[in-house]
């Protein structure tokens, strides 16, 4: 009995280790892009990789909304409304609004490699919870014209500087926010993988409009400047440390000013490793001014039940009553968004829900916005 036992763990073992080498093995293809070999016709023919593999469950944009009260939409964003002289460009979104969404707070979620806008809205389940919680969900799709898996370039250094598809992003939440009437001082904004590195990115050029970021299984930042050093990064992080790649996002977020960040990893992920999460908090004590005493005592929680029981920890940082940074640490979740639904590519349905803790974490922080100064009066002279 108990060898039999003994061999039938260390199976389910070795299938989830092969899962992970496959998952892992797909995502470089993927951020690589169409691998090319010769054709028999022409030597300077090439073909074009395999398509990713189609999920369990097909994602629609009418499936996404079923049974839920508000609305499901799609639109674009045109750098024609920008007042600065780009080329024209186009980012394509989904959008979730609330019954009542007047004044609600904004999400920004941001999907991986291989997914869409309709995925990860699926697959996280966020928008049945936005119906709940009252909040207003803006998924930025990725083109297939900038990239054929719809990777968010993370690893650019002209992204990393602000340029791409960040202001495509801002403009789109911009717009967003004006014409549905929505709070400008919540906005939060989250993805997975490359969208968290996406996520990162925005929230750190645009300290003043995010009020807070969640990233889950997501690169370190600075550390890429090209697709084979992001490999690199999502496997071994920063080799060159990572307090200097913060220095600009210090000054743009000053002395009083700083960016509350939540941290989910699933410890057997081997396509982007806890390493880079270990990195990610050092980056993000740097840049909210956080010391080691900071920290609370780490707290050990367990979801589930039966096989699909998961342990997770959290560990959070906070000064003066405020929750700046929260790490939550999946012991047995790989790469895939945690306490999702399992038939959706790059979602897991067994761990804590990674959407419940995002907003659970959002629902605290609020971004001051700036007030105009009061018209200065002359005093008038005393008579005489």
């Amino acid at each position: 009995m108990l060898k039999s036992l003994k061999r039938l763990m260390l199976g389910g073992i070795a299938s989830m280790s092969k899962a992970q080498l496959r998952q892992q093995k797909q995502l470089t293809r993927i951020l690589l892009g169409p691998k090319r070999r010769k054709s028999r016709k022409s030597p300077a023919s090439a073909t074009t990789t395999r398509p990713a593999r189609p999920s369990k469950k097909p994602a629609t944009a009418s499936s996404a909304a079923t049974s839920l009260p508000g609305k499901w939409s799609t639109s674009w964003f045109h750098t024609t409304s920008l007042d600065q002289p780009l080329s024209y460009q186009r980012l394509g979104y989904k959008l979730y609004l609330p019954r009542q969404h007047k004044d609600a707070p904004l999400l920004v979620m941001l999907h991986g490699c291989g997914q869409n806008a309709n995925d990860f809205a699926l697959g996280t389940r966020m928008n049945l919870l936005a119906g709940q919680k009252g909040f207003a969900v803006l998924y930025p799709q990725q083109a297939l014209h900038r990239h054929s898996q719809r990777c968010w370039p993370w690893y650019d250094k002209s992204v990393q500087e602000g340029g791409g598809e960040v202001p495509l992003i801002m403009g789109a939440i911009q717009k967003v926010l004006a014409q549905h009437g929505l709070d400008p001082a919540r906005v939060y904004v989250a993805g997975i993988s490359a969208g968290a590195g996406m996520a990162h990115i925005l929230a750190l050029h645009y300290p003043h409009q995010i009020a807070a970021v969640g990233l889950h299984s997501g690169p370190v930042y600075g550390a890429g400047n090209g697709k084979l050093t992001a490999l690199m990064v999502m496997q071994s992080g920063s080799v060159h440390g990572t307090s200097s790649a913060m220095a600009p996002a210090q000054l743009r977020l000053g002395t009083a000013l700083r960016m509350p960040a939540i941290l989910i990893q699933g410890h057997a992920d081997k396509v982007v490793r806890p390493i880079n999460q270990h990195q990610l908090v050092q980056q993000f004590m740097t840049l909210n001014q956080l010391q080691s005493s900071d920290a609370r005592p780490t707290v050990l929680k367990r979801s589930g039940r039966g096989r699909k029981a998961q342990s997770y920890q959290i560990d959070d940082y906070v000064v003066r009553r405020k929750l700046l940074l929260r790490v939550c640490r999946v012991s047995e979740l790989g790469h895939a968004w945690s306490g999702g639904d399992g038939t959706i590519k790059f979602h897991a349905d067994h761990g804590p829900d990674a959407s419940k803790l995002m907003w659970d974490f959002f629902a605290r922080h609020r971004r001051a916005q700036p007030t105009a100064p009061a018209p200065r009066t002359r005093k008038k002279k005393p008579a005489g």
